[in-house]
């Protein structure tokens, strides 16, 4: 075995195109090993900056996202709003002619009778100002 290795050795340094061929294949092995490692780096640097990126934009879609919540909650709330005030304003339309009738007794003003007129008269208009007065 001794023999074999040193028979190849000899051979090898012997000839010195297989020596100069197998120092260029070494470094061109070393040089692209070193090639990769630096294009590792390199891409790792690029893969750091673009999961920076993302993780960036995913801050910006959270706060997005937030802002739209926030709005459709808004939204919701003018809506329901919106709506009470159609409930009051139904309401209030089927109590106006009550109110219209009450406004129109309370601030009607109501005439006192002459010298002349009647008891009846007199009388009515004193039952009618107290009942006024009694609201």
């Amino acid at each position: 075995m001794k023999n074999i290795v040193f028979k190849a050795f000899g051979f090898l340094a012997g000839n010195k195109i297989w020596l100069a061929i197998l120092s260029s294949l070494l470094g061109v092995i070393f040089g692209m090993s070193a090639f990769y490692k630096i294009s590792n780096l390199s891409l790792l640097d690029e893969i750091k900056a673009t999961n920076m990126k993302m993780i960036s934009k995913e801050i910006e879609l959270q706060t997005l996202k937030g802002n739209l919540d926030k709005c459709n909650l808004n939204i919701e709330n003018q809506n329901k709003k919106i709506a009470q005030i159609s409930q009051d304003n139904e309401r209030l339309k089927n109590i106006q002619p009550i109110v219209k009738k009450e406004i129109e007794t309370k601030y009607i003003k109501i005439k006192p009778p002459s010298r002349q007129s009647e008891c009846i008269k007199k009388l009515s208009y004193y039952e009618e100002l107290f009942k006024e007065l009694s609201r």
